[in-house]
């Protein structure tokens, strides 16, 4: 084998499982010299050596330590993005010696012990350590939202004059069955009757004797900017329906997390995309009574930029919903939460030809653990 093969197995063999993961959905988009992409079926499946042959055969070994370094730092792995900036553009080094010792004990598996982790630059006080140990990690040291008790959903879909969003509501269906999610859905509600179903929805997790664990509350009309809007053309302030889920007013959510997906229009700009420029280098002491603030662990997904229309099509479903259900179905007993989203954009950024308006959307997030739906 060559230095340069050896060389990138080495890095790409302390990546953990769910890194090697999001590092092959990454690389889908990294274009060789010839503008050419590598196919899906290529590594879908694929062994760390056998993806390594495949990289060196599609960006040749000048190029494929740059194109390495380059998905590392897309994941984000930038432990070891540093390692290869360090590497001439020949590849002319030795392979590091402890590389065949790790690919035997079980780096290829997801071994977290096998994998190098990044190093936090501010380890955390002696307080927030105490905290993280009575709960679940993830392999990069995230605590995880515990997800064992009830996971409760609500859907709002206005139907009239929005073709396809049958399609969005059986992807929805799905997702939550999916994952495990008890939801009930209203179709077509009034401007009137938004307010009132998400407060009744929000007091059954209140009054309920079983813990909820997380909520999810998906809004599916026509809106505007900081609106969504109900069959009669009524509109309703967005900001009014997240109040209710509050630390004070949903004192039962404190501390879990509680997901909004709004499939909505924030205004009337039709995005009609700009010249991309295709160079890959281009491509994120405590008092007794501990406080919260009003507002913590909420998430917030809008299908588009503030004042941008949200681009649905009438037969496949929204843009953000149909992404949602191909990243969901394949990912989501791999990936936390704000991960699926961040590859949810990617196909949404980057997965529709020329002529097509672009859409791009938006998290809003201020959740304070890592949310794994397995």
């Amino acid at each position: 084998m060559s230095d340069v093969h050896d060389l990138v197995l080495g890095i790409i063999d302390e990546l953990t499982k769910d890194d090697f993961e999001r590092f092959k959905f990454y690389l889908q988009n990294v274009k060789n010299e010839h503008g050419g992409t590598i196919k899906k079926y290529k590594i879908e499946d694929v062994k760390r050596n056998n993806l390594v042959e495949e990289m060196i055969s599609h960006f040749t070994k000048e190029r494929v330590i740059e194109k390495t370094k380059f998905v590392l730092e897309k994941i984000p792995r930038l432990d070891l993005a540093v390692k290869l900036s360090e590497v001439p553009s020949s590849g002319r080094i030795e392979c590091p010696a402890e590389t065949t010792s790790k690919r035997k004990h079980g780096a290829e598996c997801g071994d977290v012990s096998a994998a190098k982790q990044v190093q936090l630059s501010n380890p955390p006080d002696n307080g927030l350590q105490e905290q993280a140990s009575e709960v679940d990690h993830t392999t990069s040291g995230l605590c995880k939202y515990d997800l064992q008790q009830m996971r409760r959903g609500l859907v709002l879909c206005v139907t009239k004059g929005r073709e396809g969003s049958e399609e969005d509501l059986n992807n929805i269906s799905k997702i939550f069955t999916k994952n495990r999610i008890d939801f009930a859905r209203v179709i077509n509600p009034k401007g009137e009757e938004f307010l009132p179903k998400i407060m009744a929805f929000r007091d059954e997790i209140n009054n309920a004797r079983e813990d909820t664990s997380c909520s999810f509350v998906v809004l599916m009309s026509h809106g505007n900017q900081d609106v969504i809007k109900g069959v009669d053309n009524d509109e309703v302030k967005l900001q009014n329906l997240f109040t209710l889920f509050n630390n004070e007013q949903c004192p039962k959510l404190q501390n879990k997390p509680k997901v909004f997906i709004i499939q909505a229009c924030r205004g009337s700009i039709k995005d009609k995309g700009t010249r991309y420029i295709d160079d890959d280098t281009d491509f994120e002491k405590e008092n007794v009574v501990r406080m919260l603030p009003t507002t913590s662990d909420t998430l917030v997904v809008y299908a588009s930029m503030p004042g941008y229309v949200a681009i649905r099509n009438s037969v496949l479903g929204s843009r953000l919903i149909t992404e949602m259900a191909n990243i969901f179905e394949t990912f989501s007993d791999r990936h936390h939460i704000v991960d699926l989203f961040t590859m949810v954009n990617e196909r949404l950024v980057h997965n529709y030809n020329r002529k097509d308006l672009k859409s791009t959307m938006v998290l809003e997030s201020t959740l304070t653990r890592a949310l794994y739906l397995s």
